[in-house]
């Protein structure tokens, strides 16, 4: 999926970087660049994430932000066990009906 929203109509890679990055990803591909079991070949082939924003989003973009997360943490915690109480209601409802 990252490769196709970056070629063009022909299927052209339109700069250098990014035709790099898709020959390493296709060499994945094919099998021949190793990669470790259970490793993500995006992750394997533009490094590690780095802290603070989404990459992909834009800049100054975190994934709290992007996921619409509550940013403190009791807010968090009280959206938590409100999914988990729906989660039980509904369990409890579907026992009953059996």
């Amino acid at each position: 999926m990252w490769l196709k929203g970056r070629v063009n109509k022909d299927g052209d890679y339109p700069d250098d970087e990014i035709r790099s990055v898709g020959d390493k990803l296709d060499k994945i591909k094919e099998g021949t660049l190793k990669v470790d079991q259970g490793a993500d070949n995006i992750t394997v082939v533009l490094g590690k994430e780095k802290g603070g924003y989404a990459r992909g989003v834009g800049s100054g973009v975190t994934y709290k932000r992007y996921f619409d997360l509550p940013r403190s943490k009791k807010a968090r915690i009280l959206l938590l066990q409100s999914q988990l109480y729906a989660a039980r209601r509904e369990r409890q409802e579907k026992e009953l009906l059996i």
